[in-house]
């Protein structure tokens, strides 16, 4: 789960076209800044003038993910949020400690069927030095590539236990609209979006610059 964590509160100004097809709409917070928001899914989850609680995940563009919104207006909730990380984190960590217990055997294997070579009839320790010869190159590769997704996994699970905790938060008590201070204030009203594709577009603009939609 990639980009940064943010709550956020306010009414649902307008709904905005998705090139993929998914809900967005323009969100206007308690402070009067504009958040382009969009959900994984395509059926509508709320309607202009509506009052939202949501938790997203905001974008390298500045959009925001709908993880969870919480429609006050319509008493209405949707969890959105994506938790393949959990099992798979758990599933790349179990590989991992398989394929370090591999590469252990694997050297003890080693060493105690080396004798066997002086015998050419032993062909029971000879195998065992061939398998233990071939765990010695496949365990150390599939341990460090399953540690490197466990550690990617555990990033991204912390992210989800992170949006689960917010959303645990809505469900008990009001979110408290995120404060921004005055320089980002400025640089968000400064900004616009085409309510057709939800790009930003620069202050004054008459057309998107990428759809070429009229603003």
């Amino acid at each position: 789960m990639a980009g940064n964590i943010i709550k956020l509160e306010g009414t649902i100004k307008e709904l905005t076209k998705s090139e993929s097809g998914n809900y967005s709409f323009l969100l206007e917070d308690d402070n009067d800044n504009i958040h382009y928001c969009f959900a994984l899914r395509k059926k509508p989850i709320g309607v202009p003038s509506d009052r939202v609680e949501l938790i997203g995940i905001k974008t390298k563009s500045d959009k925001v993910r709908i993880e969870y919104l919480k429609n006050i207006s319509k008493n209405e909730s949707f969890d959105i949020s994506e938790k393949s990380f959990n099992w798979m984190y758990s599933v790349a960590l179990i590989m991992t400690i398989i394929m370090s217990g591999l590469t252990i055997y694997a050297v003890f294997t080693f060493t105690s069927s080396f004798s066997a070579l002086s015998d050419p009839y032993n062909y029971s320790g000879i195998s065992n030095f061939i398998f233990s010869i071939l765990f010695l190159v496949i365990g150390p590769i599939g341990a460090i590539i399953s540690g490197a997704l466990t550690y990617f996994f555990s990033r991204s699970k912390r992210s989800d236990d992170q949006v689960a905790k917010y959303i645990s938060d809505i469900e008990s008590k009001p979110v408290k609209p995120i404060t921004e201070s005055k320089e980002e204030k400025t640089e968000f009203e400064a900004k616009k979006y085409c309510s057709s594709c939800g790009s930003s577009v620069p202050q004054g603009a008459k057309f998107c610059p990428i759809c070429g939609s009229k603003i």
